[in-house]
């Protein structure tokens, strides 16, 4: 087996790692049990590529992420017992239950900081196979099911997406109003539908809502950077602060727009109610409860989340990234404005108006995103080191 300083954990070298950490507290390591299901010359082991960038994503936040890729298991067509609905799904006995399968093949079943994972073929419902992408319990177990025919970013990120479940993470933040927050547009992270497969970046980039200068990576969860939208009342001018938007797709710039965000198929069709959209810092959020004694059944009220398939493939916004062990981003995205003020229809992320002190405070490699109008910085001369962007119409005038 390959080496590698940030990947692999080999036989039993974790086991008798017991962490004892607050649950609720952000973690510093994570570890996931992972077996897959293999049927000849079909095989669903992940490549090097997809564990290393799965690594990575959390390495980038300071936490270690142990991948144990312990035992292939003969396929099993369809993962079923009862209604995935139902939280009995994981623990109900079945040739074909997840919980058989738990029970051979599990080395760290009913361990405390432990998840468990099985990258199968698919899983069931009580009317049928489902074409969902995975499934999490939203504690310590959770099922990749990609099926036959998938790319090395879907395995990735879908991975990273049923651990975010397991982590604390819904498909949308918890102040947004939408019906359909899952296909929110400012939540930019793979816990929303609209960037599981398509990736952050690339996903927010066909969407035209970002620029060639942003912070954005492909596979992450959100860091909260981005302004909450109302979608009645939608700043064309100004888009996300990053670049203008035309909302409702007519060709121009102008105005504001009513349009629904949280559409499947981007945001150029039906207008919107009243909803409202809220950006979350997902890092900040996540727990991870395999440490707690009750671990078993999980501290968490059972919630159990269905994911979508994974889309065709090349097809418009459906187009997925290559898989990749992108850097780490140090920087931030600063927002700048008159006033100290940013609208983009919604409450913004504390923008600053002092030039000279946004530039001391922010680290190397930071964006600044400048909304049009005259900033001031108390008779001080001014010197900026970080990239500025003008991200609307008209002048940004800095008077030193």
């Amino acid at each position: 087996m390959r080496k590698t300083t940030l990947t692999w954990v080999t036989g039993l070298a974790l086991l008798s790692s017991q962490r004892v950490v607050d649950a609720q507290a952000p973690p510093t390591q994570i570890n996931v049990e992972v077996d897959w299901m293999v049927a000849g010359t079909h095989n669903h082991l992940p490549t090097f590529q997809e564990l290393d960038a799965l690594i990575q994503m959390f390495a980038c936040q300071g936490i270690t992420l142990n991948l144990w890729i312990d035992d292939p298991i003969p396929e099993v067509p369809l993962i079923q017992c009862g209604d995935p609905e139902d939280p009995n799904f994981w623990t109900c006995p079945g040739v074909n239950a997840f919980s058989t399968l738990e029970s051979t093949y599990a080395d760290t079943q009913g361990m405390a900081g432990w998840h468990y994972a099985i990258i199968a073929h698919q899983y069931a419902k009580t009317t049928g196979p489902t074409s969902s992408s995975g499934r999490s319990n939203g504690s310590n177990r959770f099922i990749v099911t990609l099926q036959s025919s998938w790319l090395s970013f879907d395995l990735a990120s879908t991975f990273a997406h049923e651990l975010g479940h397991d982590l604390g993470l819904n498909h949308a933040t918890p102040l947004s109003s939408a019906s359909k927050q899952a296909y929110a547009k400012n939540y930019a992270s793979v816990m929303s539908y609209e960037y599981q497969f398509a990736g952050v970046a690339g996903g927010m980039a066909n969407n035209g809502l970002v620029g060639l200068s942003h912070l954005f990576k492909n596979l992450d969860y959100s860091h909260g950077r981005l302004p909450t939208l109302l979608e009645p009342n939608l700043n064309e001018a100004t888009g996300l602060g990053i670049v203008p938007v035309d909302w409702n797709c007519n060709g121009t710039i102008a105005g504001f727009a009513n349009r629904d965000l949280d559409a499947q198929l981007g945001f150029c069709g039906a207008s919107s109610g009243t909803t409202q959209l809220v950006d979350r810092n997902d890092w900040a959020d996540i727990e991870d409860e395999t440490d707690a004694p009750d671990v078993i059944e999980g501290r968490r009220a059972p919630r159990d989340f269905v994911c979508p398939a994974p889309p065709e493939r090349g097809v418009g916004q459906t187009r997925r990234p290559p898989i990749a062990t992108e850097p780490c981003v140090n920087g931030k995205m600063v927002w700048l404005a008159p006033g100290g003020f940013f609208n983009a229809s919604g409450t913004g992320q504390d923008p600053k108006s002092n030039v000279q002190q946004a530039s001391v405070v922010s680290p190397s490699g930071s964006i600044f995103y400048l909304q049009p109008g005259t900033f001031t910085n108390s008779g001080e001369p001014v010197t900026l080191t970080k990239k500025v962007l003008l991200t609307g119409l008209g002048n940004a005038l800095i008077d030193p």
